[in-house]
């Protein structure tokens, strides 16, 4: 390969990672968002579960990225937060796929697949924040 066609094909190529990266980040800066999807708070107040769904998805309907955030407002701190998948075959998450339970020990938070029933549980247990 002669220098010239070298050349022109190392210019391309760093022209072509310069227009997917800059399309991709203003891609990302456009269409992430958190849309809130529930707001769970216990009968006293002092905890608060808060369901988002995170970032942006090319099709209205497959797995949605959520983000779990648990608070105490006793203590003024965030427990945990995590982001999972989540199946869902409708166009928006309701109020009937997740469940939230607060107990003298934990949280249980259940997310609920509308077709398949349980999808997962997770456990906050107050102790790990003692």
């Amino acid at each position: 390969m002669s220098k010239k066609k070298y050349v022109l094909l190392v210019i391309s190529l760093i022209f072509i990672f310069i227009i997917v990266g800059g399309l991709s980040s203003i891609h990302y800066v456009l269409t992430y968002h958190k849309n809130s999807w529930f707001e769970n708070y216990s009968e006293d107040g002092n905890y608060s579960v808060i369901g988002k769904e995170v970032g942006s998805r090319l099709l209205p309907m497959g797995y949605f990225d959520i983000g779990i955030s648990v608070y105490d407002y006793k203590n003024h701190q965030e427990l945990a937060y995590f982001e999972t998948k989540f199946p869902n075959q409708s166009y928006g998450l309701t109020e009937n796929q997740y469940n939230v339970e607060y107990t003298d020990k934990y949280i249980k938070i259940s997310l609920i697949d509308e077709y398949e029933g349980a999808f997962a549980t997770y456990y906050i247990y107050f102790e790990d924040y003692d």
